[in-house]
C-alpha cells in the first residue's frame, strides 16, 4: 500500500481508535498535543460516587486502598477464568465484546502487537515513556543490579518498536475501510518471523552499549557492567545462589 494513498484516505477524517492507551496513544498523537493525566481518572470516579451519595463526607484511603484491593481481586478473577493476569484477561474481554457488538454492522480490525519497545524512528529513535517489558532487564543490568538471569540464549524475544505498531495500525484502518465485508480481521504485529531477536543478541548488545555508555551512580562515577551469568533453569539458578551466597553467610 502506497504512502500517498494512505494519507489521502485519512485526510479530513475522524478515526476512533480504542485500546491504544498510554505509550501507544502518545505515539499516535503528535507530541506537542496536551494529554489528560491518568490521575484525572480518580476525579471522575469521585464525581460518580458523589452523584449516588452526595452527602458522603469522607473517602478513607481512597486511592491506595481501592487500587490494592482491585489488583488482588482482578488477579484472582482472571485466574478463575483461565487467564494468567488481568492484562490479558481484560484485553480478551474487550475483543470478545467488540466482535459481538460489531458483527455484520461495523467493519472491525484488531491489532495484536507483541512486546512493544521504544521507537525505531518517530518521533525520534529510542523514545519510550517509563520502563516497561524488557526495558526493566536492561535498566537493572545497566545499574549493576542484575548480574544473573534465567534464560535460553537461543530463545527468540518477539519485540516490536512502538512506531512500527502505529504504522501497522494506520495501514490496517485503511485496508479495513476499503473492504467490502464487515467481518472482523486480526493482525498480529511482531518481528520474530522476518527479523528474529534472540536473547543472546540482547545480552551482547546490552553489554556493548553500557560498556561504551555507562550510567552514572550517585557518586558521579560510571557503573561498570560485566557479562550476564545465564542459567537454563530455575534449579541451576537456585543451586548457584545457594553455593555462592547462602552457604558463605552460614559459615
Amino acid at each position: 500500500m502506497e504512502l500517498g494513498s494512505i494519507t489521502e484516505f485519512l485526510n479530513n477524517k475522524s478515526i476512533l481508535v480504542i485500546g491504544a492507551a498510554g505509550f501507544l496513544a502518545k505515539s499516535i498523537v503528535p507530541s506537542q498535543k496536551k494529554f489528560i493525566s491518568s490521575r484525572l481518572t480518580n476525579l471522575f470516579f469521585v464525581e460518580k460516587i458523589l452523584r449516588v451519595q452526595p452527602k458522603v463526607k469522607k473517602l478513607m484511603g481512597f486511592e491506595s486502598a481501592i487500587t490494592s484491593y482491585m489488583k488482588d481481586y482482578g488477579s484472582k478473577r482472571a485466574r478463575m477464568f483461565g487467564w494468567p493476569n488481568t492484562y490479558v484477561f481484560t484485553k480478551a474481554m474487550g475483543e470478545m465484546l467488540l466482535v459481538h457488538y460489531s458483527r455484520d454492522t461495523v467493519p472491525l480490525v484488531i491489532i495484536r502487537p507483541t512486546m512493544v519497545t521504544s521507537t525505531y524512528q518517530e518521533p525520534f529513535p529510542g523514545w519510550i515513556e517509563g520502563v516497561r517489558t524488557i526495558d526493566g532487564v536492561a535498566v537493572g543490568y545497566a545499574k549493576g543490579n542484575l548480574k544473573h538471569l534465567t534464560f535460553n540464549p537461543k530463545l527468540t524475544v518477539d519485540v516490536i518498536p512502538a512506531d512500527m505498531v502505529i504504522n501497522a495500525l494506520i495501514m490496517a484502518m485503511v485496508e479495513c475501510a476499503n473492504r467490502s465485508t464487515t467481518s472482523e480481521i486480526i493482525y498480529h504485529v511482531g518481528s520474530s518471523l522476518r527479523n528474529p531477536f534472540k536473547f543472546s543478541n540482547f545480552q551482547e548488545l546490552s553489554m556493548r552499549y553500557f560498556v561504551q555508555n555507562p550510567l552514572i551512580d550517585k557518586d558521579g562515577k560510571p557503573i561498570k557492567v560485566g557479562e550476564f551469568t545465564a542459567f537454563s533453569s530455575m534449579a541451576s539458578f537456585r543451586i548457584y545462589t545457594a553455593i555462592c551466597y547462602s552457604l558463605p553467610l552460614k559459615v
